[in-house]
């Protein structure tokens, strides 16, 4: 009986270690582009306007890559299905910092939820995923 329960539980662990997040559905994947609006932000006593950045975001089968102006992030991501949404989170490589991108399924436009004070950006579909 212990035999059973132990292997059992070895199978169950091992199943978990190798589980992956389900891929997002071909037909949402390709490449979105948008602009982050320009905001301002508080640094020490200082008020500084941050200037509208070009956002640019290729979802692949297993992985996000984001250019945010000169700088580029990738990473593979995690899928939560809603009702009429899909959230798509990932991690900023190297900085812990997660990323939540909701897609609108009906309209195909994604809304890259701002890090605070950064203001939401809307990414249009720009082009699909290519076949593999």
């Amino acid at each position: 009986m212990i035999r059973i329960v132990s292997t059992f539980i070895l199978i169950s662990l091992t199943q978990l270690a190798f589980a992956q997040s389900k891929p997002l559905k071909r037909k949402y994947r390709g490449t979105y582009e948008g602009e982050i609006p320009a905001y301002k932000a508080i640094i020490g006593t200082k008020e500084v306007l941050v200037k509208s950045q070009n956002i640019k975001l290729t979802i692949a089968k297993d992985s996000v890559f984001m250019a945010i102006g000169q700088y580029n992030y990738s990473n593979k991501y995690k899928i939560q299905s809603k009702t009429q949404n899909i959230e798509v989170y990932f991690e900023r490589e190297g900085s812990m910092i997660e990323e939540v991108l909701i897609l609108d399924t009906q309209t195909k436009n994604l809304t890259r939820k701002g890090l605070f004070p950064q203001p939401d950006a809307i990414l249009v579909r720009k082009n699909k995923s290519a076949k593999r």
